[in-house]
């Protein structure tokens, strides 16, 4: 019996340690899942920053696309330029181009767009108006914008360095009626884009540039511009950047010097893998984000980072948390805790079998008819709109063909996430089937749903889930009207809309 009880206890210690232990294993995977959240969030804001911003300067450079090199009679001039036999005569007409773009490309200065380049379908320079004697160069073996420009015939965006400057340019072809003129070159100065995004998110920001890539372009004047950069000996500094005016002064320059010495060496072992990444540290007893968003040149290899040193308290409030709930779960009974704990997960998890589909995330088809009752009933009670859409995966049978049901489900699965990211609260989101998909939206009438289906539509053109690449959808969209007894008429309207957007040609949306 004494025996019998000893093994008892012991049995019953060791599951009591075992329980001890198992609860601090999941509180420590569960801290570091939400730290690298945390960098990942901060990664994704950046991006998000960035990516808005050089999308209004976009705008910007196509508005000076219209009013410069776009004009009829600067493509009438630039094609007899083209034209003409003798330098003397192409000299004469270079002038005559330049005297009508002046006046408005020293306006388009203003916002910091620092050159237009007139390049000729063989990448022969013909006019550079930031610097009107240096032309004639072919920059196609430095630039690989520019070549992609040409080749395609197509509009070109991406950030590239130059032999006098570091910019963010835009490029845009010139045709006069079918002949093709070659493309006019746009390039945004790197700081305008640094200092939008110290107005958005205040702190220290600078730009680091791979030497192996500047070394063989620079001139005199641009290494002028250049630092050391004081985190990794393969990478420059760029100085008109580093010493933008800072609308806080949070970090101040001592702490970002303490900063960056303390991030140095964990930075620069990060900065070799070419990805992008976020440190947290702590300097004057405050907790701050490095976060280093990698810059792709135009043919995709990592070009640089830009670099931002935020007061990013998550960090610090996740360890805080963390070291909370450890204290407080080392003095309760841990028997019992870890038994609720996993009645608690067993509850969520039939919950979640239940209302979830497992890969997407989204509603089950069960679902449909309660949504759909109780949505119907809101709307007419207080005389909403009401819309839905429909959509599927172009071609998802040949993704499941071509690389392997795991490589679909990492495509379904990215699906599920970026809708669940990208719409409302009060909307709903299914999975009807397969790689059929379907969105209710309360309170939304048929230009909103458009919208709606539209912004997912260019989502899921940048997705490259498990290397698959190629990614598009096809949707259908329809409101819900007087006559409809229900949603399900209108989701039939909705899957007759997106049976023409696929005869369209796919990856369209269609009402």
């Amino acid at each position: 019996m004494d025996r019998r009880k000893k093994k008892t206890k012991t049995l019953f210690f060791s599951l009591l340690f075992l329980g001890f232990a198992l609860s601090f294993f999941v509180l420590f995977l569960s801290y570091r899942t939400r730290l690298e959240t945390a960098r990942m969030e901060s990664i994704e804001q950046m991006q998000s920053a960035v990516s808005s911003t050089i999308e209004v300067y976009g705008r910007l450079a196509e508005m000076a696309f219209d009013e410069t090199a776009h004009r009829p009679e600067i493509r009438e001039l630039y094609r007899k330029a083209q034209g003409s036999l003798g330098p003397g005569e192409r000299a004469y007409w270079r002038g005559a181009i330049a005297r009508r773009l002046e006046p408005t490309f020293r306006k388009f200065a203003y916002y910091q767009f620092r050159l237009l380049n007139l390049v000729q379908p063989d990448g022969t320079v013909f006019l550079r108006m930031h610097d009107p004697d240096r032309y004639g160069d072919n920059v196609l073996p430095a630039s690989r914008l520019q070549a992609a420009a040409l080749s395609n015939r197509m509009p070109a965006r991406g950030f590239e360095a130059g032999v006098t400057h570091n910019l963010y340019r835009y490029s845009f072809p010139l045709f006069l009626g079918n002949i093709f003129l070659g493309s006019a070159e746009f390039g945004l100065s790197s700081s305008a884009v640094l200092a939008q995004l110290k107005k958005q998110f205040p702190g220290h920001y600078t730009l680091l540039l791979r030497k192996d890539i500047l070394d063989p372009l620079l001139d005199k004047a641009a290494r002028e511009k250049l630092a050391p950069s004081p985190l990794s000996e393969r990478f420059y500094e760029d100085i008109q950047v580093r010493d933008l005016p800072d609308p806080m002064s949070d970090p101040d320059p001592a702490t970002q010097a303490f900063i960056l010495e303390k991030v140095k060496h964990q930075a620069a072992a990060s900065m070799d893998t070419g990805n992008s990444f976020t440190l947290f540290t702590q300097a004057n007893g405050r907790p701050y984000s490095a976060s280093f968003l990698r810059i792709p040149n135009p043919g995709g290899l990592p070009f640089g980072y830009i670099v931002a040193i935020n007061w990013n308290p998550k960090a610090q409030d996740l360890q805080q948390l963390a070291l909370t709930v450890g204290i407080l779960m080392a003095g309760l009974f841990l028997v019992f805790a870890a038994f609720l704990r996993q009645g608690i997960r067993n509850h969520e998890k039939l919950i979640e079998e239940a209302l979830y589909d497992s890969l997407t995330g989204g509603l089950k088809q069960g679902r449909f008819d309660s949504v759909a009752a109780r949505e119907v009933s809101m709307a007419q009670r207080f005389g909403m709109p009401l819309s839905l859409v429909i959509f599927d995966l172009d071609h998802f049978k040949h993704v499941n063909d071509h690389f392997g049901h795991l490589k679909g489900d990492a495509v379904l699965r990215a699906t599920g996430a970026t809708v669940s990211r990208n719409i409302r609260r009060v909307d709903y989101f299914f999975r009807w089937g397969g790689d059929e998909f379907l969105i209710v939206l309360p309170n939304t009438n048929l230009d909103g749903a458009l919208c709606a289906a539209e912004k997912i539509r260019a989502l899921m053109e940048n997705l490259n889930p498990d290397g698959v690449e190629g990614i598009s959808i096809s949707a259908g969209v329809a409101q819900m009207n007087e006559n409809d007894p229900d949603l399900r008429a209108v989701m039939k309207r909705a899957d007759e809309a997106l049976y023409r957007a696929k005869e369209k040609g796919r990856n369209n949306v269609s009402a």
